[in-house]
């Protein structure tokens, strides 16, 4: 799918271009989750999501939604080995909250990226290494779209050890 879907008509898209625009927007979409959030990403891009802020948010939605649940798939895994990775080391430190898996073999060329929160409000990037997004805040239309499409690249994802802290 290259396209998003062209929005409805209540529906109002809005594009952010660069990296001061699309944290902001990052983190209100954080703040706004109830319960599901969803990140398809290369390699959690560290300019985004590499964060105390971003971590930050992510672990205050844990404490304030007892039953939230944060999925994120990427691609390339060798960043986060070689350099480490906050969203990474929150996840080891709360995986019955967040999880992160590898993108199977098939996946790894998906250059798009998105953040979804509750089927409702995306944050959407055609292409990984630009800063040019667009978001849109109630557009549940394309949100579960792109939803149902993390899930089929979710179910067939791997567990890597990496990405897991075993505790003894």
């Amino acid at each position: 799918m290259a396209e998003p879907p062209p929005p409805s008509p209540e529906q109002k898209r809005k594009p952010v271009d660069g990296m001061p625009a699309l944290q902001p927007a990052t983190l209100a979409a954080i703040d706004d989750t109830q319960r599901d959030l969803i990140i398809l990403s290369r390699s959690l891009d560290p300019a985004l999501y590499d964060d105390d802020t971003v971590s930050g948010h992510l672990f205050a939605l844990i404490r304030r939604q007892r039953h939230s649940r944060i999925r994120i798939l990427i691609a390339d895994l060798q960043p986060l080995r070689q350099y480490g990775h906050r969203l990474l080391a929150l996840a080891q430190r709360v995986p019955s909250f967040i999880e992160i898996r590898l993108l199977a073999p098939r996946h790894r060329r998906e250059n798009r990226e998105w953040l979804i929160a509750d089927t409702r409000s995306v944050i959407y990037r055609e292409q990984a290494d630009k800063s040019q997004a667009l978001t849109a805040h109630s557009d549940r239309r394309w949100a579960i779209e792109l939803a149902h499409e993390f899930q089929l690249m979710w179910d067939v994802a791997e567990q890597h050890p990496d990405l897991r802290r075993l505790s003894l």
